[in-house]
């Protein structure tokens, strides 16, 4: 099991709603398909996050993100 001060997990939300764009799938490597087939919905992906990020924090670890600003905002309107 990993240290409650060093986590780093990788998932794919699985699209509801919307189509991984071209330019995108170029960039990020990830097809539809994949996205479909080897995601998780984003409901269980947050509550999952947010029980890693309460445990990191609980714990006296950090959240670290490449663009925490961006991120932040995204997680934040996914939530609501």
């Amino acid at each position: 099991m990993d240290s409650p001060l060093a986590l780093r997990k990788e998932v794919l939300v699985q699209p509801d709603g919307f189509e991984i764009a071209e330019k995108a799938e170029d960039y990020h490597k990830i097809s539809q398909a994949t996205a479909e087939a080897m995601g998780r919905p984003l409901k269980e992906v947050l509550e999952d996050f947010m029980r890693d990020v309460l445990r990191v924090c609980e714990n006296g670890g950090r959240v670290l993100a490449h663009h925490m600003e961006f991120d932040a905002t995204i997680v934040k309107n996914e939530l609501k």
